[in-house]
């Protein structure tokens, strides 16, 4: 009998010490989003307030983040390039101090807030656009209807033009999860205070600088929520991107290695046959998006995740310096 008293005991203490833990982790999360912190500013846009970081002078970068992510992951770049540049990182609405906004996350609507936040700014010449994987369609969208605006883009790990016909091959594989059913993985490992012990990046510890800013955005279930709104309209805003009058600016685009992202999906569940399927289909996939511009080039980054500005963010100040410098 005793044995089994000291196992459910043992058991109700681990439940216990669980179940303090959430709650602890719950409580840490909403007090750090009480205060927006003095690295960045709130701005009134269009009766919201929007939470950015302006760091530099001269001509204009601005970060868009994937969905879901923070701007936060953009600091340390943003850094290194703030002698030369003038650069705005910033939560779209919805997002870390942003204001919440139950609106559709509809191209034009997320484009007009960045037109909105450059105006706030006083930003009156062409900017360049740097985004990653998701959010690589809001700065596409606003090159393709604001083309006086950009004069040149860097793109990480976008995702292919043709998504429909991508999502059908990962949905085909029963093994392979695809960008919906990862976005509820997130949003169930924040619930359970996952990303407060372990990076939400795998295999990436943040720089120490802006740790706490990275893990608690992804702790915030409202940031989740937002995704939830920003997924909803993913596929009706990718559609809207296939436009052959996006401008002729120089566009560089860096794309994680096949091999490396095949190995990444094999440690993520899948069987190396799909993996190694859904790899050649996407390898020339991926390809799509150099028909945007004549001026496109793309570069293979090996050894790297799909999050290529954290992995290796030398990679990406260099490509950012290239495109401005084909400008002067």
């Amino acid at each position: 009998m005793k044995p089994l008293f000291y196992i459910l005991i043992c058991a109700a203490l681990m439940i216990a010490s669980y179940c303090i833990f959430i709650y602890l982790s719950f409580r840490i999360n909403t007090k750090w989003f009480k205060n927006p912190p003095l690295e960045g500013k709130l701005v009134d846009i269009n009766g919201k307030k929007i939470f950015m970081r302006v760091k530099g002078e001269g001509d204009t970068i601005v970060v868009i983040n994937a969905i879901g992510g923070s701007q936060a992951e953009w600091w340390s770049i943003q850094d290194a390039l703030e002698q030369k540049f003038r650069i705005i990182t910033y939560d779209r609405s919805g997002y870390g101090w942003s204001t919440q906004d139950d609106s559709p996350k509809t191209l034009e609507g997320i484009c007009a807030e960045l037109d909105s936040i450059l105006n706030s700014e006083g930003v009156d010449k062409p900017v360049y656009l740097v985004s990653n994987g998701t959010g690589v369609i809001y700065s596409a969208y606003f090159a393709l209807t604001r083309p006086e605006k950009v004069a040149g883009a860097v793109f990480i790990n976008p995702p292919p033009l043709e998504y429909e016909s991508w999502l059908e091959n990962v949905n085909e594989k029963e093994d392979c999860s695809n960008i919906f059913e990862l976005a509820q993985i997130k949003a169930k490992n924040a619930a359970k205070g996952v990303y407060r012990i372990f990076s939400p990046f795998k295999g990436y510890n943040p720089d120490k600088k802006y740790k706490k800013y990275i893990v608690e955005h992804y702790l915030r279930i409202e940031n989740h929520k937002t995704v939830q709104a920003e997924l909803a309209e993913f596929m009706s805003n990718i559609s809207q991107l296939k436009n052959p009058d996006f401008p002729p600016i120089p566009l560089r685009i860096l794309n994680t290695s096949i091999e490396f992202l095949i190995r990444e999906w094999v440690q993520n569940g899948a069987s190396e046959y799909s993996a190694r399927q859904l790899g050649r289909i996407f390898e020339e996939m991926s390809k799509d998006i150099l028909s945007l511009s004549p001026h496109a080039t793309m570069i293979e980054v090996s050894d790297t995740g799909e999050n290529i500005h954290l992995y290796k963010p030398e990679i990406v100040i260099n490509e950012i310096l290239e495109t401005a410098n084909t400008q002067k």
